[in-house]
């Protein structure tokens, strides 16, 4: 059964406008059939909350890697060892802030879960796509919150280790560490968005094109190309996803070179090949939401 990744914009539309979902369902059946799953992210449903990363307080220190003065008589793996002496405890300690901040704020979220549903127009299909967009994170929040911290706190931690900083060193050893940490979670079926990393890698490996990519702290969009760029893994097994998006053909197609590019320098820093399924990016038009195009992200684009 194909799965499908929406853009918040689409599903905004989606939850609000009965005309939209019928318009939109009628060309998915006739594309990929009409039995279909979603995709669920946390950074989706954070967004259709309304919750901000700013609410959780990290230790300011936490958020660069600042090394001693005799970082610049180093060697390479010196220098590399010594990053990661710093990195690591850090990491963990901003792992521990962000779990036990979450674990207050079972009231917090179940109170935004109703003010949400205040605001939305519930007819029978946002109800739907609602319980197939955020089922399993509405569940836990009520049911078993401590599973929701788990899923919550690996989004977070990895939108921080994004944002941390380098401070009298190149960023580039910082990044190293930043694309390990991304596939060692890849690997284990850990859906990760490159995040922020997209937002500077051009700049880092001196790629030759822009990008309108947010610069914001949400990870929809980043997301969203992860998954079109490299797929999902479900039971040992990599599949393509069709990404649903309001946003115009043209950034569309900046975005996916940007993210190819991406994937090729991640693969040139590990050394080895990642794993990837592309998928399809499906480009609506606002007024109708009729499919205009379709990009699929192959490697020859960046070429």
């Amino acid at each position: 059964m194909q799965k499908i990744y929406f853009d918040n914009n689409v599903a905004r539309r989606l939850m609000d406008d009965p005309k939209s979902w019928n318009a939109i369902y009628d060309q998915l059946a006739t594309r990929i059939g009409r039995r279909f799953q979603t995709v669920q992210s946390m950074y989706l449903f954070l967004e259709y909350l309304g919750f901000r990363k700013k609410q959780i307080a990290i230790t300011p220190e936490l958020m660069k890697v600042e090394l001693s003065t005799a970082a610049s008589f180093m060697s390479s793996d010196d220098l590399a060892q010594e990053i990661d002496d710093i990195l690591e405890p850090n990491l963990k300690q901003i792992n521990m802030e962000v779990k036990q901040q979450l674990s207050t704020l079972q009231s917090v979220f179940e109170n935004l879960i109703k003010e949400r549903n205040a605001r939305t127009t519930l007819w029978a299909g946002s109800i739907q796509l609602i319980k197939a967009l955020f089922g399993d994170f509405l569940n836990t929040v009520h049911d078993h919150y401590e599973l929701f911290v788990e899923d919550l706190t690996r989004a977070l931690v990895w939108d921080f280790l994004c944002c941390i900083e380098s401070k009298g060193i190149s960023n580039n050893l910082l990044r190293e560490r930043q694309i390990g940490y991304w596939y060692q979670l890849h690997n284990g079926g850990h859906s990760l968005p490159m995040g922020k990393l997209i937002d500077d890698i051009h700049k880092y490996f001196k790629m030759d094109f822009s990008s309108f990519l947010k610069n914001k702290e949400d990870m929809v969009d980043s997301e969203m190309l992860t998954y079109a760029v490299l797929g999902q893994l479900e039971n040992e097994k990599r599949i393509p996803i069709v990404c649903l998006t309001f946003d115009s053909s043209d950034t569309i197609s900046e975005r996916l070179k940007l993210a190819l590019g991406c994937l090729n320098s991640f693969e040139e820093t590990l050394g080895c090949n990642i794993a990837a399924r592309p998928g399809w990016i499906y480009c609506l038009n606002s007024s109708d939401c009729q499919i205009v195009e379709v990009h699929e992200p192959l490697r020859s684009i960046f070429l």
